[in-house]
Formats: structure tokens, C-alpha cells, sequence
């Protein structure tokens, strides 16, 4: 299973890091994966922003942004 980068920004401050996460063998969806990373692998003070998997760029519900190939940074 590919890792997921996901941007996280921070409940208290607002600042906002990349994190590689790797979701679990059933998540075989961009949905999927964006419920893991919203709700199964969410860091407790942190809100799902974005995030990058399989070469695409997505929004926290799984849908694929417009222009959407990951960035390389």
C-alpha cells in the first residue's frame, strides 16, 4: 500500500505539517483513505487539510482537487 502525505493544521496555532502516513491494506479508495486519515489516523489536535496518494491531490473527503498532481516539496 502506497503512503499517504497529509496536511495536517493544528487546532492551536494553525500551523500546518506534512506527515507520511501508511494507511491500512483495506483502504483501496481515495474516499477510504480520507476516513482513515480524518478519523483512524488523525493526530488528536490536528484537522485534515489535504493530502497526496497514488500521484494525486485530494481534499480531506477523498475528492480529487482540479490540477491535481502531487507536488514534489
Amino acid at each position: 500500500m502506497p503512503l499517504a502525505r497529509a496536511l495536517y493544521e493544528s487546532c492551536r496555532d494553525g500551523n500546518v505539517d506534512w506527515c507520511e502516513i501508511e494507511p491500512p491494506e483495506n483502504r483501496v479508495t481515495a474516499e477510504g483513505v480520507a476516513s482513515y486519515l480524518r478519523f483512524g489516523g488523525r493526530i488528536s489536535d490536528q484537522i485534515l487539510r489535504s493530502f497526496e496518494w497514488e500521484g494525486k491531490l485530494y481534499d480531506p473527503m477523498g475528492a480529487e482537487l482540479s490540477g491535481s498532481d502531487a507536488t514534489n516539496d
